[in-house]
């Protein structure tokens, strides 16, 4: 089992003095190693919440969550980043990208903090950035690209440790029908090499690609 989640529940503080808000109440949720997942629901309904337990952005209230069997839910803070480093990949909405740096030097990010021999970094970059058929931007300036080679960019960057896992969130929502589309078709073949991929998503088509959907409603799996 890849991911394990067992009673997960997120509290949060609201403004008033002693309020709290349950975000999250009681998920239990498997996902096995290969399969293409969407995490659909209203707004509000938790999904983001969840993506962020998922990714390590963010700690569970109370409940378990293993990932690839061990149990992380109390690992220390640098702990979780380097499993976020070395083993999720995220990709936004709006591409959480350095507009003013080139698409090589954005990929190369988390490189750069898994510590990567400097004398690497550029030649994993690019064979990302070749994969996705977009080496010939390396020299680019992010600023100067398309919202559909942005998000290619986004995923080169969430795929250059080599990375198991790839959470995105409404990675569709800020792109034209045809990106979209192209989006969703990097998504299905990186799936059949065997990378997991979890989209929170809106969109009826994205939910379709995938082999599971997965309903959030008032914070439980409806």
């Amino acid at each position: 089992m890849l991911i394990e989640m067992i009673g997960i529940e997120k509290v949060f503080k609201t403004g008033k003095v002693s309020a709290v808000s349950k975000i999250l109440k009681g998920i239990d949720l498997t996902i096995e190693k290969g399969e293409m997942v969407a995490v659909k629901g209203s707004s509000g309904a938790g999904k983001s919440t969840l993506l962020h337990i998922l990714g390590c952005l963010d700690r569970p209230t109370s409940g378990i969550y293993r990932l690839n069997g061990v149990d992380i839910t109390n690992e220390s803070s640098s702990n979780l980043s380097k499993i976020r480093n070395k083993r999720l990949g995220f990709v936004m909405q709006h591409f959480a990208l350095v507009e003013d740096d080139n698409v090589l030097a954005n990929v190369s990010v988390p490189l750069l903090f898994a510590k990567t021999p400097f004398s690497q970094v550029d030649a994993l970059s690019m064979e990302k950035l070749r994969q996705l058929g977009i080496d010939h931007l390396a020299g680019q300036k992010v600023s100067k690209l398309s919202g559909g080679e942005k998000q290619r960019v986004a995923i080169a960057r969430a795929l250059v440790n080599n990375t198991d896992i790839i959470l995105a969130d409404e990675p569709t929502g800020a792109l034209d029908q045809e990106n979209s589309a192209l989006i969703m078709d990097i998504f299905k073949k990186l799936n059949l090499l065997g990378t997991t991929i979890i989209i929170v998503t809106h969109e009826e088509f994205v939910a379709n690609a995938c082999e599971r959907v997965i309903t959030i409603a008032d914070g439980k799996i409806a």
